[in-house]
């Protein structure tokens, strides 16, 4: 047992120093669940603590700007929970009517996924695909001058494929989890 645990240990002071360096870097965002997971696929891939922090550091604070999805007040996630019932609304209103007359339009139970970017839904080989994808190719449609990220595509794909369950059982808003 003690053996498994000093195997592990550089693993995870590596995670551990990397979080603490970018809390200490970036002290107006910290450091919040969730974090963790965004920065871990690095680590298994480049393993390297530095270049792994690099990586995680330009997708928090690059671009896409991840780290206003650990904000306290999370106004970026609760945009694009607002953004996926949209979608929703658009690909099945009767599943969008269905969801608002549970009060679950509001896409709580999609939270999670966008807050890890779908890292708890999927194996590692399976995320680091599809973040391979999410960062080739970030923009699906919409308005050109506001296009319509991927990520925001894939809830409600998700919530459709179990929309049978989702219309035939009675959920609460904070009861359904998909």
């Amino acid at each position: 047992e003690g053996e498994a645990e000093d195997a592990m240990s550089p693993n995870l002071t590596s995670l551990c120093n990397a979080l603490m360096s970018f809390s200490v870097l970036y002290p107006e965002v910290g450091y919040s669940q969730g974090m963790s997971d965004l920065l871990s696929p690095f680590l298994v891939v480049l393993r390297n603590e530095l270049d792994a922090f690099r990586c995680f550091e330009a997708w928090m604070m690059g671009p896409e700007a991840l780290h206003e999805q650990f904000t306290p007040e999370q106004p970026a996630l609760q945009a694009e929970m607002a953004g996926v019932g949209t979608i929703l609304r658009a690909v099945d209103p009767e599943l969008a009517s269905h969801l608002a007359a549970i009060g679950a339009l509001g896409c709580y139970f999609c939270f999670r996924w966008l807050l890890v970017r779908f890292k708890r839904e999927y194996d590692c080989e399976d995320i680091l695909n599809l973040w391979e994808v999410l960062w080739a190719c970030p923009f699906r449609s919409g308005h050109p001058e506001r296009p319509v990220p991927y990520h925001l595509w894939l809830c409600p794909i998700m919530v459709v494929r179990v929309r049978e369950r989702i219309l035939s059982e009675v959920f609460q808003d904070d009861q359904l989890c998909v």
